[in-house]
Parts: C-alpha cells; sequence; structure tokens
C-alpha cells in the first residue's frame, strides 16, 4: 500500500453574479474574486461565468488568465441563479477536485423580483446537486437567511454563521440516556458513520474559514 499526493489540478468554476442587484457590490465581488484567484495554485484549471439573466462563459484558463477577464463583468439584468449553478456543474462534468464557487447577494428572481430568474426550477437543481456530489460555496453580500428540508434534513445558513453543527435523529448530547433506534437513527449506524457524522459540523467551520477569507479580502485596503 502506497500513499501519494494527488497530482490533479484543481477544476474550479466561478459563478460571479451581475445582476442589477449587484451595482452596489461589483467592485468589492471583484476584488474578492480576484484575491480567490491569486491564491489558487498556479496549475488550477478556472471557468468563469458571468451570470445575469442567463450565465455567459467568460473564459476557462490558470487563474492569472482569469484575473484578466473580470473588467468584463458589468452589473445589469436580473438573477437566473438556477440556470448559473446548473451550468457550473455540466462544465465540471467528469473533473477531478471539482469545486463550484457562487458568488451572489440574492435569490433567483427576474429584474424586478417579481417571479423567478431562471428556466430551472429549485427542484431541478436539488436533484442537479445530489446527482453531481461537486462542493459548492455560496459566497453571499445581502441579508439573505436560507431554510429549508430537503431528503429529510433540515438545511440552515444563519444570518451570523458562527460555525457549524450537525445534529441527526436520536443524537442527543445533553441527555446520551435518550435513545432512538429506528432504521435512520443516529444510533443504528455503524462507527464509520457515525465519524463522518460527527466529523461534518467542524468541516463546516473550515467552509466558515473560506468564506472569511472573502470577507477580509473585501475589507482589506486600496492599494493605488
Amino acid at each position: 500500500l502506497s500513499v501519494e499526493r494527488l497530482k490533479t489540478p484543481p477544476r474550479i468554476v466561478v459563478l460571479l453574479d451581475s445582476s442589477g442587484s449587484m451595482k452596489g457590490s461589483t467592485k468589492k465581488a471583484l476584488k474578492a474574486t480576484a484575491n480567490f484567484l491569486k491564491g489558487l495554485p498556479a496549475n488550477s484549471l478556472v471557468t468563469l461565468i458571468d451570470f445575469d439573466t442567463k450565465p455567459k462563459v467568460l473564459g476557462t484558463g490558470n487563474p492569472k488568465k482569469i484575473v484578466t477577464l473580470l473588467p468584463k463583468v458589468k452589473a445589469n439584468g436580473a438573477t437566473a441563479l438556477y440556470d448559473s449553478i446548473i451550468k457550473g456543474l455540466n462544465t465540471l462534468a467528469g473533473a477531478n477536485r471539482a469545486t463550484l464557487i457562487v458568488f451572489t447577494d440574492g435569490k433567483d428572481a427576474n429584474w424586478n423580483d417579481s417571479g423567478p430568474g431562471s428556466k430551472a426550477t429549485q427542484k431541478e437543481v436539488f436533484a442537479k446537486v445530489k446527482a453531481s456530489r461537486v462542493p459548492i460555496f455560496s459566497i453571499g453580500f445581502g441579508k439573505k437567511v436560507l431554510s429549508f428540508h430537503k431528503w429529510g434534513t433540515e438545511w440552515k445558513i444563519s444570518m451570523i454563521p458562527l460555525g457549524g453543527y450537525v445534529k441527526m435523529k436520536g443524537q442527543d448530547d445533553s441527555d446520551p440516556t435518550k435513545v432512538n433506534m429506528d432504521e435512520d437513527s443516529y444510533n443504528t449506524k455503524t462507527p464509520i458513520q457515525r465519524i463522518f457524522i460527527l466529523l461534518a459540523g467542524p468541516l463546516a467551520n473550515f467552509v466558515l474559514a473560506f468564506v472569511f477569507y472573502f470577507l477580509i479580502a473585501l475589507g482589506g485596503p486600496n492599494v493605488v
């Protein structure tokens, strides 16, 4: 048995919201995106997708090349968020070390927020995300708080996301004597499955650190 470092370069798609609602945040979003790209390994393969009324691929290449494409992004139009996520996942299909990064300030909506902005539905997006198994990191610029139930799980992003926590049915840390032996309960899982469940919360903290990296970049000093 030998353990070797994976040499496959990271494959990343960056979805950058350029809808009309981003006009006040575009400059900061572009700066944060540039800082993120500059921190990637030089051999990373990155695709930049600019989305407003529809997603548009601006280019694919190494991080240095993608930074030069950022000035092309202009804020205008609706927010086709769902269509853009599906396009991003399709772009990453079959790739190793794939990651999707989403910069957005709001929900999927048309230009006046009176209806959806995408042809794809929320249900179709969830199905695509589940099937793709690609990690998705969403960097928000608004005050949106998301909470929904899917696949028997409550998924929630709080306004102040200080830490990550995962609790499974039958897991009561305040009273270990409470036992639930249902088929989908924590107590019926194998030791390996329990380890993964317990690691899910700390993993969310790593994601939080990733988010804070961008927040720090947004508030950094201007260099003239």
